[in-house]
């Protein structure tokens, strides 16, 4: 029963949807979906400004706890956000998660070769 509760804090984002979203903001370099045990969110990658005030933010002391949470609901195209705030309210850990993927896409991955 916990499970199928969990899932209902956000919505499944169907294939149709996505590509919606997708073509709704081309400006953005990638849009995504992140499939978690709580429901689908779709994010968009940051842009770089955005990028540069979490990186900015990560180093004050001040700001470093909501940073994460900054960035990704900056980023969040699907669901809405008052249910994303909803989502977040009750599993307040869900912009963690969703963070590493996020921060990947954007390029920081650590992926490099060097010759």
């Amino acid at each position: 029963m916990a499970c199928y509760l969990a899932a209902m804090l956000l919505p499944t984002i169907t294939d149709e949807a996505l590509d919606e979203l997708r073509g709704a903001n081309a400006r953005a370099a990638e849009v995504f979906r992140v499939r978690t045990s709580y429901g689908d969110v779709v994010l968009r990658t940051p842009f770089r400004a955005e990028f540069k005030r979490f990186q900015a933010e990560i180093l004050d002391e001040k700001k470093r706890a909501d940073a994460g949470e900054r960035l990704v609901r900056a980023c969040v195209l699907a669901p809405d956000l008052p249910t994303f705030d909803s989502a977040l309210d009750a599993r307040p850990g869900l912009a963690t998660t969703l963070l590493g993927p996020l921060v990947d896409k954007s390029g920081a991955s650590g992926a490099f070769s060097l010759d």
